[in-house]
């Protein structure tokens, strides 16, 4: 099913798999924001 959706649609899939690059990104960054933030209440 997955591949049909690839073959169909091989934009579409290069869509989702930047977005979702794009909010592991936003997730590290985020999770590093909390972290050093944290170093510095310590």
């Amino acid at each position: 099913k997955n591949h049909q959706i690839q073959e169909d649609h091989p934009h579409l899939v290069l869509t989702t798999s930047k977005s979702s690059s794009r909010i592991n990104q936003a997730r590290i960054t985020s999770f590093t924001i909390i972290k050093l933030s944290v170093t510095q209440i310590l």
